[in-house]
């Protein structure tokens, strides 16, 4: 009977697994409206994601919910090449969290919510706002990210990209 049941189980998951999409262990991301472009690293083992920032600014704000400005590095197409730049973006704060780091040191973050884009998927996701100096890579998308995208496929890179380059092959 149990085994009848865990099949049962999993047959009614499989569309809901057919519908997501799989997202390697690195990708692209795209920020604001799309033009500025950074490499990510998905991580299941951080709850919230995180951005480095080169700069920020608190705003305090009479309306009560105080505001951040800060900058960002990310590619921009130009011809055939990558230019870096630097963008300013201000957003409302969402709230301020406490992260313990790899060495135990808490740290206080600001939280905000950023507009990315994978591949063709477009969602708004909370950011931690940090110094990713010394980091691999100055973007990681935690669990809560990820929940909304799909799947990580640990043995892959950029399948988004991949799967980009196999569509426009295809046509």
């Amino acid at each position: 009977m149990r085994r009848i049941i865990a099949l049962c189980s999993v047959l009614f998951l499989l569309p809901s697994l057919a519908e997501k999409e799989s997202f390697g262990w690195l990708e692209y991301v795209y920020i604001g409206k799309g033009e500025y472009r950074i490499k990510a690293k998905l991580d299941s083992g951080a709850k919230t994601s995180s951005i480095h920032v080169l700069e920020k600014t608190l705003i305090e704000s009479s309306s009560g919910k105080d505001l951040i400005k800060f900058k960002i590095e990310g590619y921009v197409p130009k011809e055939d090449k990558q230019i870096l730049k630097t963008v300013n973006f201000t957003r409302p704060i969402d709230r301020e969290v406490k992260i313990k780091s790899s060495n135990g040191d808490i740290e206080t973050r600001y939280v905000v919510t950023l507009p990315i884009r994978i591949g063709e998927k477009n969602i708004e996701a909370e950011f931690t706002l940090s110094d990713r100096t010394r980091m691999n890579y100055r973007v990681l998308l935690g669990r809560s990210t990820i929940s909304q995208l799909g799947y990580i496929d640990c043995g892959e890179v950029f399948l988004q990209k991949k799967k980009h380059k196999a569509s426009e092959n295809s046509l």
